[in-house]
């Protein structure tokens, strides 16, 4: 399959790139990793993605600077329709102006997508190697940001900053959440990545850092499982007294129904699983572990959460770029080379499982099979 042959070179090429010696060598192999992807992106049939025939006809996407037929008319129309994510749109009228040509809106959307997400796994190569961190967006999330290409720019530019949360200090907590702030205008609830870093304020905050790191995570851990629990009256008492923009009560207001998948629950067990039996270690090897840990609660109690909002599945995807570096930190926790090699197999096979099993079988985000621009001749 096209997709899996395109994941598998691009994480060769990105390990090529993490084990060279010499920068031009580095700067090769990581263009063609990052290439290999964006040109199967960008030169994917339109057919290829929910979204993707919305942003090409959308009045107020692609399709508005077409009918109105110039950058400003373009603006001034976007702004009429009450929508305020000023960044997109002058993003989109900036490529329509120039270009004209919706592919390359499409080529360049990717490049950011996998630039920035090329940086963040490099940026964790203390704790991870930078290529597993790669293959696991490739086969979880790929396939998605095909679909939701704003939100997935959003993620992957903060993602490639998350790094700086990691240092403690507040030039790096201003430079990360400035860029939360601008990725805010690319796609609104880009918001919900302020979490982490408050996050790790509250946890490492402090000279003394007392309580201590462990109580202070008992402590938001508990809050998070009171919320998940409590969640439905919690939602109704903000409901009524108004706190949300209807904009935003609209996604409790067209809940949908049902449970988190089996296999969802299950992949999410098998992680728990790996932490629980590697706490130590884990904690040994990463001084900010608990952040992690922290982090994978809520992303786990999101999960839970998520078919009961409209398009909860959405919200997860703000804890999904941690939780994969926390996945990553694993294998490097064992002793033994061959004990780690079983582990990043083991890893990636689970991982192709679900990518199979979601878009493959689920055919979700409509990708599968594959088509070209030149599958049309």
């Amino acid at each position: 399959m096209i997709y899996l042959l395109c994941f598998a070179l691009s994480g060769l090429f990105a390990a090529l790139a993490n084990r060279a010696q010499r920068r031009w060598r580095v700067i090769l192999f990581s263009a063609i990793s990052i290439l290999l992807p964006v040109l199967l992106a960008g030169f994917r049939d339109f057919s290829i993605g929910t979204d993707t025939l919305n942003y090409l006809n959308q009045d107020y996407y692609w399709g508005g600077f077409m009918k109105e037929g110039s950058f400003s008319a373009y603006l001034d129309y976007y702004y009429a329709t009450g929508l305020r994510e000023d960044l997109f749109p002058i993003y989109v009228g900036s490529i329509a102006a120039l270009t004209g040509n919706f592919r390359v809106f499409l080529l360049i959307s990717h490049l950011i997508i996998i630039t920035g997400v090329y940086v963040g796994a490099f940026r964790f190569k203390h704790h991870a190697q930078p290529e597993l961190i790669l293959l696991l967006f490739y086969l979880l999330y790929f396939n998605n940001s095909l679909n939701i290409m704003r939100q997935f720019m959003a993620l992957a530019v903060v993602f490639a900053f998350f790094a700086d949360l990691e240092k403690h200090e507040l030039l790096y907590y201003l430079r990360y959440f400035l860029v939360v702030a601008i990725m805010t205008q690319i796609h609104s609830i880009t918001m919900v990545f302020y979490v982490p870093g408050i996050f790790m304020l509250l946890l490492y905050s402090g000279k003394d850092r007392k309580p201590s790191v462990q109580i202070r995570t008992v402590i938001l851990c508990s809050f998070i499982i009171l919320v998940t629990v409590f969640f439905k009256p919690l939602v109704n008492m903000i409901l009524d007294t108004a706190i949300l923009s209807g904009r935003y009560a609209y996604y409790f207001n067209h809940a949908g129904v049902g449970q988190m998948s089996t296999v969802r629950l299950c992949l999410l067990l098998l992680e728990l699983g790996g932490i629980l039996l590697l706490y130590r270690k884990l904690n040994e090897k990463n001084s900010c572990f608990h952040f992690y840990l922290l982090n994978f609660i809520a992303f786990f109690a999101v999960q839970l959460l998520a078919p009961s909002l409209y398009d909860g599945r959405r919200l997860t995807l703000y804890f999904a770029f941690a939780n994969m570096v926390t996945i990553a930190m694993l294998p490097p926790c064992l002793e033994k080379k061959w004990q780690r090699r079983l582990a990043n197999i083991t890893i990636i096979c689970l991982a192709t499982a679900y990518w199979y099993h979601t878009y493959v079988l689920g055919n979700a985000s409509e990708t599968f099979p594959y088509l070209s621009v030149f599958s049309h001749g």
